[in-house]
């Protein structure tokens, strides 16, 4: 579980924004869920230098389109990397148990060698 006791440093980190090119998402709507479709319009409109999205279908998509992806637990990691958290494997054991977050056990593993926390 993480903890925010100060709002305004997690807000200053975000910008909200709206997709400008509608047209564009309902093209992808035809393949894709309406959320999926405009994150990734979204990520082209402002050159994101990565899009969080762990849907298989939809990344496959955006990378298509030149977008480079990572996933949620992919994201945890880069956390650990940054110093933000201190466990990978305690991140996504919450996720697991508590979010009911499925990740493949090869992957898990993976992440966890690369964390430096394979036991």
């Amino acid at each position: 579980m993480i903890v925010v006791s100060d709002t305004t440093a997690i807000t200053s980190l975000l910008k909200i924004n709206s997709v400008k090119d509608h047209n564009a998402v309902e093209l992808l709507r035809g393949e894709i869920d309406a959320g999926e479709a405009e994150a990734i319009i979204l990520a082209e409109e402002f050159g994101a230098d990565v899009l969080l999205i762990d849907e298989k279908d939809e990344r496959f998509i955006a990378e298509g389109r030149g977008i480079r992806c990572l996933g949620l637990a992919g994201a945890v990691r880069v956390a650990k990397q940054n110093g933000l958290i201190s466990s990978v494997r305690e991140i996504l054991e919450a996720l697991e148990t508590k979010a009911n977050f499925y990740l493949d056990a090869e992957l898990k593993r993976l992440l966890l060698r690369r964390a430096s926390e394979l036991s």
